[in-house]
């Protein structure tokens, strides 16, 4: 009897340590997954910087307008000959615009060709009849694509345990009441992040990092 619930024991042990290493491993793809979505997110704002930022000609607000300066007898006026001695004013160069590839490499994103080709029954040349054949490809559009994860409910069950034999000897008449207990033995299932709530880690992860993203209160996660 002892060996056999040093087995079952040993069992669910081996149970309880599958599943912490199956919950850290899928809790690390979520990190990871969370870094990737931060990382777009990151690119996507520089991106839309970069194509809707402030423009050069724009007025600086700390740059004075004419009528600000001050006018008469007190404003400064410039020496005869400073003009002259004036330094001629340098152009910038100006820096040249990066390329769609180049943004796209420092993006450190995967890319994917998507082909949009001709059905069969439009594969068929209107003046002859005959089966067309590609003869190249043109560049469309792009776009970034982002697949959500999925969340799944886990419904957990502490399995329980009972001795049949004991369970039939305490039923003999030849034994004493209550010589052979058959009261179960319960299985520990991993306990909750938040007591009473739903919420796992993954999840718990996920929310902060939604709230970071999008710089919403974290006061009530």
């Amino acid at each position: 009897l002892i060996n056999k619930l040093t087995i079952q024991y040993e069992k669910s042990q081996e149970e309880n340590e599958a599943n912490r290493k199956l919950i850290k491993s899928l809790t690390e793809q979520l990190d990871q997954a969370n870094a990737t979505i931060l990382d777009l997110s990151a690119q996507i704002r520089l991106m839309a910087a970069q194509k809707y930022g402030r423009s050069s000609e724009k007025r600086k607000p700390d740059k004075k307008d004419d009528h600000d300066q001050p006018s008469g007898p007190s404003a400064k006026t410039p020496a005869p000959g400073a003009s002259a001695r004036k330094r001629p004013v340098r152009s910038k160069a100006r820096k040249p615009k990066e390329s769609l590839e180049d943004l796209i490499k420092k993006m450190n994103l995967p890319v994917t060709d998507e082909l949009h080709e001709l059905s069969e029954d439009q594969r068929i040349c209107s003046v002859c009849g005959t089966e067309l054949t590609p003869i190249g490809r043109k560049l469309v559009r792009h776009e970034v694509r982002y697949i959500p994860g999925k969340l799944e409910i886990i419904r957990h069950y502490s399995v329980s345990y009972g001795c049949p034999e004991c369970k039939r000897k305490s039923r003999d008449p030849r034994y004493l009441p209550g010589e052979f207990d058959i009261h179960p033995v319960m299985a520990k299932a991993p306990e909750s992040l938040l007591f009473g709530k739903w919420v796992s880690p993954s999840l718990m992860a996920l929310v902060i990092t939604l709230k970071a993203l999008y710089q919403l209160p974290v006061h009530r996660v």
